[in-house]
């Protein structure tokens, strides 16, 4: 197996254990938006029941492949 599918793989399970941990939750809680103002760069969280998931933009020149 090459790195790349292993990275791959890695995020995908991560993302669905984080989704199914937090299903019961994401009916009752909203989204929170907002920008961090050291960077201006957007983000999105959400929290409930001792979890939090946290989504930050990233720049085009932050992103490998």
């Amino acid at each position: 197996m090459n790195i790349r599918f292993l990275r791959c793989f890695t995020q995908l399970l991560l993302a669905t254990v984080m989704v199914a941990a937090t299903a019961s939750y994401a009916a009752d809680d909203e989204v929170e938006q907002g920008v961090i103002e050291e960077t201006g760069l957007r983000y999105w969280e959400w929290h409930a029941g001792g979890v939090l998931f946290r989504l930050t933009q990233r720049l085009p020149d932050q992103t490998t492949v």
